[in-house]
């Protein structure tokens, strides 16, 4: 039998629910001069960037991405 850390259990046993990002939902962005306004805080920095594409498929949808989401620390 394996023995549990207290540190394991009080982390196990605190559970927070993660409901939306930790700085706000930021704005929906839907025009070009939008979208590049946008992304120059991208272009300024190197680093890792966590990039997320949603699409709508099945009969009546493309396969069109209708949702990109990108985040950088």
């Amino acid at each position: 039998m394996s023995k549990v850390a207290p540190d394991d259990v009080a982390a196990a046993s605190h559970t927070v629910r993660l409901v939306e990002p930790r700085d706000g939902i930021p704005p929906v962005v839907d025009r070009y001069a939008d979208l590049r306004a946008a992304l120059e805080p991208f272009a300024g920095v190197s680093g890792p960037v966590a990039f997320d594409a949603e699409r709508a498929s099945g009969y009546r949808y493309s396969q069109r991405a209708y949702l990109i989401q990108l985040r950088r620390p």
